[in-house]
């Protein structure tokens, strides 16, 4: 079956039955034709141009400015509708939300896989600055209203316990998407010293001190990294190290189930055995000095130094970021066995993210804004949202298969697929079905590598995507920042302990610090909240 194209010719949209009127009502809802009266003949591309404002988080990895992207250029001269985006990077999207919100100075949209948090679609959405999307998605989406249809599941996990959808999820419906980290080490290094891939902390410990003393890239020089990566990051932290010592540590949030209890990491004895043993290699000069300040760009940079520097470090595989011509050179390292025995793998629940798409009350074109996200949710463009534009880096085969192409010489594949694409962080489904299609390039037998190296270890549930009752929401708008968020108390004390060390007494005090926070009144809304999802 051929995928679909972007609209097909002369399509029309007989099936609305409000009118496109061009304004909102005074409660800034969008006001809709009386039932009676006609519909609106809407049709792509507009006879006149519409404008929009979106915010948008947009991965460190898209070097280009949205509208400089293929896929929205395209989409531009398919619909006529064009985007002003207010772009955000994970470092600032906190800052520039909260002000947005407080402010009352909304775009049309809100866009983007990472953009909004669960809470935040509640909060602004029972709040009134997003608008709910049921009657929109029913009467202008038809790709998204068959999403919901053949999977029901993604539809419940939609819905706010108001019962309204005020985000269009983004989907990544296959088991790989929760394992999006691997520690991966330089095996030339390990090779040219007589060494093994570390299957212990402590043997890692002993290969990064060679990597540091014995001059494994041969230039005379002590310039080895033994050991990178960026704090609080879920792709290139330190996060699977925790599971050598007994617990899981999300750097989002810190939580982790257990046999159906939600546990706080910080607050657990593991915790400190694992920043203990960071503070350990960091003491020994074995961690690179920038791993709690330096960013991705930067982190990436010295993996792909054209004389290698980076000993060992952490991403989504090693093809993502080491360049074309080194990949051989790398290895993956399996989930470490701790000093008591302890031995699990971080996995991530990210295959469905309810941020997506939402439409604020200040939009005057709801049904434009949303017929045109509705077309980003066929088979092909959402193959063109992840892995980059047809023909350049995917094809279908003559049997209806997916194949995805090679980057170019001296590129990696990351930076090939974000070359025209949003790629993970734009709005789309990519469904089980689509992805059954895909030949399995070297990517995918990599990923498959991953998972089979992981998956067998993997002891914890990830807390997942919860969303929370209104009361708990306005408790945790009060409880998170100050442990996870703006004021993040865990980044400043894990980073504190990692450089200087923990006596009894800092323990004491960390642990009296968290009762002041209020986590464990924090954790025990994820476990009410969490024990709704299974009734």
């Amino acid at each position: 079956m051929k995928v679909q194209k972007w609209v097909s010719t002369g399509l029309s949209i007989m099936m609305l039955t409000t009118m496109l009127i061009g304004c909102s009502g005074g409660d800034g809802k969008p006001v809709e034709s009386n039932a009676g009266e006609e519909a609106a003949d809407l049709t792509f591309p507009l006879a006149e141009p519409v404008t929009m404002k979106f915010f948008a988080e947009k991965s460190d990895e898209v070097k280009k400015d949205y509208n400089d992207l293929k896929y929205y250029k395209d989409l531009k001269k398919a619909t006529n509708v064009n985007i002003e985006w207010d772009l955000v990077t994970g470092q600032n999207k906190v800052e520039k939300k909260n002000l947005m919100f407080a402010s009352g100075d909304l775009p049309d949209v809100i866009y983007g896989a990472f953009t909004l948090s669960d809470s935040e679609i509640v909060k602004y959405g029972t709040e009134g600055s997003l608008i709910p999307l049921n009657d929109l998605i029913e009467k202008h989406a038809p790709n998204i209203s068959q999403m919901f249809k053949d999977n029901p599941e993604f539809k419940k996990m939609a819905t706010a316990p108001d019962g309204n959808i005020y985000s269009i999820p983004t989907v990544q419906d296959r088991e790989s998407s929760a394992y999006n980290t691997a520690m991966v080490i330089n095996k030339k290094w390990l090779d040219k010293l007589g060494l093994e891939v570390p299957t212990t902390t402590e043997e890692l410990e002993q290969v990064l001190k060679a990597f540091k003393e014995g001059d494994p890239n041969g230039n005379g020089k002590q310039d080895e990294i033994p050991l990178s990566f960026v704090y609080g990051n879920h792709a290139r932290g330190p996060g699977p190290i925790a599971g050598s010592f007994g617990i899981m540590d999300d750097p989002y949030h810190h939580t982790y189930i257990d046999n159906g209890k939600m546990v706080y990491a910080p607050s657990q004895p593991g915790y400190r055995d694992y920043v203990e043993y960071l503070n350990k290699l960091h003491q020994a000069g074995l961690i690179d000095e920038e791993v709690f300040t330096q960013n991705n760009q930067v982190y990436e940079a010295k993996i792909k130094n054209s004389e290698p520097i980076i000993g060992a470090f952490f991403h989504f595989r090693i093809s993502s970021v080491v360049l074309k011509e080194r990949v051989g050179d790398y290895t993956f390292v399996p989930a470490l066995k701790g000093p008591k025995g302890d031995q699990s793998w971080y996995t991530r629940f990210i295959n469905y993210s309810r941020s997506g798409f939402a439409i604020t009350s200040v939009n005057k074109n709801p049904e434009i804004a949303m017929k045109w996200i509705d077309q980003s949710y066929t088979e092909q463009q959402s193959l063109n949202i992840f892995y980059g534009p047809e023909g350049v880096n995917w094809k279908e085969t003559a049997d209806g298969k997916i194949e995805l192409l090679p980057a170019p010489e001296g590129m990696s594949n990351n930076a090939f697929t974000t070359m025209d694409a949003p790629s993970s962080f734009g709005a789309s489904a990519l469904l089980k079905s689509t992805l059954d299609k895909i030949i399995l390039d070297d990517i995918g037998k990599e990923v498959e590598q991953v998972v089979s190296l992981y998956k067998p270890t993997v002891k914890f549930e990830n807390r997942g995507n919860l969303l929370f009752a209104p009361d708990d929401i306005e408790q945790l708008s009060i409880i998170e920042p100050d442990l996870n968020g703006k004021n993040n108390y865990i980044d400043k004390i894990t980073a504190k302990f990692v450089i200087n060390g923990v006596t009894q007494g800092d323990w004491d005090a960390h642990l009296e610090q968290l009762k002041k926070l209020r986590a464990e009144e924090m954790i025990n809304i994820y476990q009410r909240n969490y024990d709704a999802t299974l009734k």
